[in-house]
């Protein structure tokens, strides 16, 4: 019996950065990805962006 934990992953229903008129979202969590990559990725992301806004 394997007693591992199962990873977490994502469930890929989330869109964000959205752009365009009317808006759009950009870019989009794909499904069954590890949940420490895809938070370090969008981290980075969300940092990137923020800095280019001046903030």
């Amino acid at each position: 019996m394997n007693d591992s934990p199962k990873p977490i992953t994502t469930a890929g229903l989330e869109t964000f950065l959205d752009v365009g008129d009317p808006p759009v979202g950009l870019l989009r969590v794909q499904p069954g990805i590890a949940i420490d990559d895809a938070y370090e990725q969008v981290s980075v992301l969300l940092l990137h962006q923020a800095s280019a806004q001046g903030g």
